[in-house]
């Protein structure tokens, strides 16, 4: 539970990685971001195909109190998650799973959503050929920071009611899961009310 941002898309060229790389390399060492730099250039014939191998291009870096923000890529040039990129090698090999990535904001705040949210749309008009984001915070389609500022400021509302129900109503002996997370919601919106 938290706002988050989704991201994907492809770069539109193989060049893109480089020029994205030392740019966010740069930006992170602005703010004081730790960073870490994958893989730096595609293998020669791998960009834009559909097939890709099993090394991880790219960077990554976090702010404070935020997930990791992932600019990572599969040789054809395709933005994914490390995180699926590992459970697709490891497990299931189901291609559904490499399809973009996210980075929870919800604890770093407003101002550090925003600033992603103004570096993602940046970094898409400049190395991506394709880019789709869903912000959670409704900053990215808004440029409305009044409306951020009261999606996180709901959420922070909402996670406070659930904590302070989750201390004031103990699970009961021999209640099943299901059944305390009702009662507990069912509670929660009838001090709402």
């Amino acid at each position: 539970m938290g706002i988050s941002i989704y991201y994907k898309g492809r770069l539109k060229t193989k060049k893109s990685l480089q020029g994205l790389i030392e740019e966010v390399s740069d930006i992170a060492r602005i703010y004081k971001w730790r960073s870490y730099t994958f893989e730096e250039e595609f293998p020669k014939g791998s960009f834009g195909k559909p097939s890709f191998d099993y090394h991880l291009y790219g960077i990554c870096f976090t702010p404070p109190e935020c997930e990791t923000v992932n600019l990572t890529f599969l040789s054809n040039g395709k933005l994914v998650s490390p995180w699926a990129w590992q459970y697709y090698f490891s497990r299931e090999n189901d291609k559904s799973v490499l399809n973009g990535t996210s980075v929870k904001t919800h604890y770093a705040g407003p101002n550090v959503h925003k600033i992603l949210v103004h570096l993602l749309d940046h970094l898409s008009k400049k190395y991506f050929r394709s880019f789709k984001l869903t912000d959670e915070g409704q900053y990215w389609e808004t440029k409305d920071e009044k409306l951020l500022a009261e999606n996180f400021k709901q959420l922070n509302s909402l996670m406070e009611k659930f904590g302070s129900a989750l201390d004031a109503q103990p699970m009961k002996e021999g209640e099943t899961f299901e059944k305390y997370f009702v009662r507990l919601l069912n509670q929660i919106h009838k001090n709402k009310k």
